[in-house]
């Protein structure tokens, strides 16, 4: 998949310098082995009309390849390690992200996974996703989890996610102050046991805004 980091070398500041400015359109990034992008340190990035799909597969039934999946086996996956303060630091926050009418379906793991939250920081801001697809793999994939949002300044608006038997929590850490919205939504899922959520918003320090969406259970023929 796509891959997109920080410099290797420290500049004269002892700091590192993220990617800047990248504009990606029309583009697939399928049937990779952990994720279809992974976006380490990224400040102002666009992606429009491009697919993440069916990691961890050889196709869009569902066959494996020898190698198999690498977790988190997502279709997106933003996981900044560093910030201008903490760990090998880079020079500005990763932040200002748009994905645009993009699909991320069909993938062992989650559909997109978004936050990162320690030492009282958030290692990335402004994230948003506009008009996006995004369907979960049923059944065997690891973990229930299929989205997480917990991103400061955060956006989901307009967008579908076919959660089928996995969770779409908005927030994550505990202490994170993110307030993301999420609004104009399609969500649907079942529940494979009872009492079980197909969205989740939770406990953290933020004040999430979820509004005008519509949530759509799919019941099980007995």
């Amino acid at each position: 998949g796509l891959y997109i980091r920080e410099s290797k070398r420290q500049g004269p500041s002892g700091t590192r310098q993220a990617s800047r400015g990248f504009t990606v359109r029309n583009s697939g990034f399928q049937f990779n082995a952990r994720q279809g992008l992974s976006v380490i340190q990224l400040r102002r990035g666009l992606f429009e009309n491009c697919d993440f799909s069916y990691t961890g597969f050889v196709d869009a039934a569902g066959s494996k390849g020898a190698y198999g999946a690498h977790s988190p086996s997502a279709g997106v996956d933003v996981e900044p390690n560093s910030t201008p303060e903490f760990g090998d630091r880079v020079d500005v926050l990763t932040g200002e992200i748009l994905f645009r009418n993009c699909r991320m379906c069909g993938n062992y793991g989650a559909a997109f996974l978004a936050g990162k939250y320690a030492r009282g920081h958030a290692f990335l801001e402004r994230v948003r996703l506009e008009s996006c697809h995004l369907q979960c793999n049923e059944g065997e994939s690891g973990g229930r989890d299929g989205f997480i949002f917990d991103v400061p300044g955060g956006e989901v608006v307009d967008c579908t996610l076919q959660m089928v038997d996995k969770i779409a929590y908005l927030g994550w850490y505990p202490m994170s102050e993110a307030s993301p919205r999420f609004a104009g939504n399609s969500v649907s899922g079942r529940n494979p046991k009872a009492n079980y959520p197909v969205f989740e918003v939770r406990r953290t320090r933020g004040a999430p805004l979820v509004e005008s969406n519509q949530f759509a259970g799919e019941q099980q023929q007995p």
